[in-house]
């Protein structure tokens, strides 16, 4: 089967769930994730056979080697509706390789943004006690724990499936204050304060329940993120099945009479929590900016802020604690 032939394939069974484009750059995406081929491939050399497998590459194991039918099934599974990253394992996130699969949220580049915001806005050289509510499969926990190297960093989640891959990511840490570094393992005392601080501490937690505070062992906090279930029950009927029908509902909906249920009770936990010049920054459903703001204000948090994304879509909200 050539590149071509392979695309081909896969524009053919993806057309009842996809646009042309959209089969394209799935199909392209998966033969990425498998061959290692270049994203360019596919235009480049579109005649190239990927499904050559000889005995001197299974001996010697220089080659990732993959069977027709093993992309064949791939195609299908992601014909049925399943995400191309289940399919494939994984999910880029913040520059790192995530393992996702069923009863995982996958990542996604709105909660970059927020990661990016939560970096450019405190020091890396700085030592801070850093959690994320609602962890999933520990994108945020393990990005921030990648881009403050002198931090402690917790995630806490109800989902023991989320919280089983939260675990085991294998994520490595950046050098300090490096613009666009290459991920570098750091083993040194800078000021005093060790660099290279455990792998973050993953935690079971109903941030719901009355008795959620009381599972933080009253720690205090430098800063607080979270990306938590905001999508309204009645906006499921615009959702793709890819979404709808596979990722966990519990990490996505929330009822329509009370769409801010998770933001009042995280934001009254993290007044508790957060020490004095504290920040907390959620991801919002873009619908609610200004309500989480105010909500937030009203709890007593100072400079409540409804930050855009590069879209002018209002996705991420930042407070300081006094």
């Amino acid at each position: 089967m050539t590149i071509k032939e392979f695309i081909d394939f896969g524009v053919e069974k993806l057309s009842s769930l996809y646009s042309k484009e959209e089969s394209i750059s799935l199909c392209n995406r998966l033969l990425v994730g498998i061959s290692g081929y270049k994203d360019y491939a596919y235009i480049s050399d579109p005649g190239r056979e990927i499904l050559l497998i000889n005995k001197e590459s299974v001996e010697t194991k220089k080659d990732e080697l993959f069977s027709e039918s093993m992309v064949r099934d791939a195609v299908l599974r992601m014909a049925k509706g399943e995400p191309v990253q289940y399919v494939l394992g994984y999910e880029m996130f913040c520059g790192h390789r995530f393992n996702v699969g069923p009863g995982v949220l996958i990542p996604r580049p709105e909660t970059e943004a927020m990661v990016s915001l939560i970096t450019l806005s405190n020091s890396s050289r700085k030592p801070y006690e850093i959690l994320d509510i609602c962890t999933g499969s520990g994108c945020i926990a393990w990005s921030l724990w990648s881009n403050f190297p002198r931090s402690y960093v917790y995630g806490c989640d109800n989902s023991d499936t989320a919280l089983e891959y939260a675990r085991n990511q294998k994520i490595e840490r950046r050098e300090p204050d490096v613009a666009g570094g290459m991920p570098e393992h750091i083993d040194s005392v800078v000021d005093g304060v060790k660099a290279d601080q455990p792998a973050p501490d993953f935690f079971k937690c109903d941030i719901l329940s009355p008795e959620a505070l009381s599972m933080f062992g009253g720690r205090k906090f430098d800063i607080i993120a979270s990306n938590p279930p905001y999508v309204m029950e009645r906006e499921k009927k615009y959702m793709r099945p890819n979404v709808l029908n596979y990722e966990p509902a519990e990490a996505l909906f929330v009822p329509d009479y009370n769409p801010l249920v998770f933001y009042r009770k995280i934001s009254q936990l993290a007044f508790d929590m957060l020490n004095r010049n504290g920040r907390i920054y959620f991801e919002i459903n873009e619908m609610f900016g200004e309500q989480v703001a105010s909500l937030m204000g009203e709890m007593g948090f100072s400079e409540p802020q409804v930050v855009t994304d590069i879209n002018n879509k209002p996705r991420i909200v930042r407070a300081l604690r006094w």
